[in-house]
């Protein structure tokens, strides 16, 4: 039905899949036209298709117009994952792993959310490390994988039965 938002939106997704990016973001604003109450979904889909485009500041303006229905769990995790991702291109990490955090309390067993932590500390840790001297700088990249045996270890309490974390620790 081209008058619900639903079609616009996979649309969209669609379109943002295979990289025309003007098309998706004209079907996710039809969508928004036709959606004028909970419509939290569309703008997390418009706020990645922000995020591919490198469009840092609209990506965030479309992730903090998904955190509009607290009800809406997927949609809280989602945006507070896009906005943690806009820290990181913004090098504020330690935002970036609050948003993190928040997406995983509205969804605890999802690997992606450790995932993303795990990336924002060995971002985090290499922007350090860049200012440091070579001797110690070597120490420091030796030392970098035990924060991510650490989260690999936190992601097994929540699921434990996760091949890919139980393949990488051994």
């Amino acid at each position: 039905d081209p008058y619900e938002s639903r079609p616009h939106v996979v649309l969209g997704e669609l379109y943002r899949s295979q990289g025309k990016y003007a098309k998706s973001e004209s079907a996710f604003f039809k969508a928004l036209e036709l959606e004028a109450e909970s419509n939290e979904d569309i703008y997390a889909e418009l706020g990645a298709l922000y995020i591919v485009q490198y469009k840092v500041p609209k990506a965030r303006e479309a992730f903090t117009k998904g955190l509009t229905n607290p009800r809406n769990l997927h949609c809280m995790a989602d945006s507070h994952t896009g906005l943690g991702i806009v820290a990181q291109r913004e090098k504020k990490y330690n935002l970036a792993e609050e948003h993190f955090r928040k997406a995983m309390k509205y969804n605890p067993g999802d690997p992606l959310f450790y995932r993303n932590l795990m990336n924002n500390r060995v971002f985090r840790n290499i922007r350090s490390i860049r200012n440091i001297e070579s001797p110690v700088r070597f120490q420091l990249y030796y030392h970098l994988p035990e924060e991510i045996n650490t989260s690999l270890k936190r992601l097994l309490r929540v699921q434990p039965d996760n091949y890919e974390a139980r393949c990488i620790l051994g």
